[in-house]
């Protein structure tokens, strides 16, 4: 749809561990990703504003929007306080709890503390779920059952991560809702309703198509209060 509209000019942005660059019409061009500008024949080139679609670092840990937001570039993801946040899904828990929404119990592990594992875990029933502190897309995710199989999912999880969280399991429906940010305007979205094929919302069901995203979810009027 971007590529269709000729009032624009669209350079696509690559960012890897190996090399960041810029594709336009047919060239590649190197970006320097502090000023996030990019020079073409000569010419320096900074986007009036960024569609962010990159999956997790840098794109919705905030690390690619400080870079544009130090630029003064507009983007369409989060801005860095909330991607921060939200990223970091201790830090978001306990902002949470301080608006008294409640949440699962968690306990929140470093590498060096992954031989204490069972005194760590005295307030975590199983099941329970292992995950990446920092991370998305469920990678690094585990739903475990008894004492004996936590660490070799510990393990799994710091693969992702230098920090793993530990929380209880809850069982209830699953629900989505996004939220758009126009200006002064916020606009809630219709809930889908998640319903995976597998024992989690894992990464197969978020990207494979082994689940069901149901809009508007079969949600009761009381479920629909709490989650608005």
């Amino acid at each position: 749809n971007l590529k269709n509209n000729s009032d624009w000019n669209l350079y696509e942005v690559c960012i890897s561990k190996e090399k960041n660059f810029i594709r336009y019409k047919g060239e590649t061009y190197d970006l320097e990703y502090e000023s996030f500008s990019f020079n073409i024949n000569g010419k320096i080139v900074k986007p009036h504003a960024v569609f962010n679609i990159i999956h997790g670092d840098p794109g919705e840990n905030g690390d690619l929007a400080e870079i544009l937001e130090r630029n003064k570039i507009p983007q369409t993801a989060c801005d860095v306080y909330v991607s921060k946040l939200t990223s970091n899904k201790k830090k978001y828990i306990e902002f949470v709890n301080a608006l008294g929404i409640p949440s699962s119990k968690q306990v929140l592990i470093s590498k060096k503390e992954i031989d204490d594992l069972s005194s760590l875990t005295s307030s975590i029933t199983f099941p329970c779920i292992v995950k990446p502190n920092n991370g998305g897309s469920s990678i690094g995710v585990s739903k475990v059952y008894k004492l004996n199989e936590l660490n070799e999912k510990v393990q799994i999880a710091f693969k992702e991560d230098n920090e793993v969280l530990i929380e209880n399991f809850l069982d209830g429906q699953e629900v989505s809702v996004g939220v758009i940010q126009n200006k002064n305007e916020r606009i809630i979205l219709p809930i889908t309703e998640i319903i995976s094929e597998n024992e989690l919302f894992d990464y197969n069901a978020k990207y494979l198509g082994e689940s069901k995203e149901i809009t508007p979810g079969d949600v009761s009027e009381k479920s629909k209060k709490l989650i608005h």
